[in-house]
């Protein structure tokens, strides 16, 4: 998950304010193409399979398809949390876990995970494979 925390602010602006940066982030990808084209193959992985990648699991093609099916996966799982306050809170925890030794976990509520991969993927199929559509032609 610390891949998809680093994704998401790559194109965050520290010059500006928050809520500025809350209206562009989820209107931009790192790149576009992969994104479209990874949905396009296979779709995402399924947020446990995301949560549960070793890191040899993670990039086992040297940056090929796999690597960015997880990496687009992961920004566009960012991009959601970071949308709501409730996605904020999520984030919190996560790296509230990680800070104090525990494996962070998206969703580690009941009926949590459920909630939120049905939500993401609404959300990449709704606004973002259009946007990386676009974006990417």
């Amino acid at each position: 998950m610390g891949e998809g925390l680093a994704t998401y602010f790559q194109l965050w602006d520290l010059r500006v304010a928050f809520d500025l940066n809350q209206k562009r982030r989820p209107l931009r990808l790192i790149n576009s193409g992969d994104f479209h084209q990874s949905w396009k193959d296979w779709g995402f992985p399924p947020l446990a399979e995301l949560q549960g990648l070793t890191s040899s699991e993670w990039d086992p093609d040297d940056m090929g398809p796999i690597a960015k099916r997880h990496y687009s996966a992961v920004e566009s799982l960012f991009i959601h949390l970071m949308a709501s306050e409730a996605g904020r809170k999520e984030m919190t925890a996560c790296l509230r876990d990680l800070v104090e030794g525990r494996t962070p976990e998206i969703g580690s509520r009941p009926g949590d995970a459920d909630r939120i991969e049905k939500e993401w993927r609404t959300q990449v199929e709704k606004r973002l494979v259009p946007l990386a559509r676009a974006s990417s032609n």
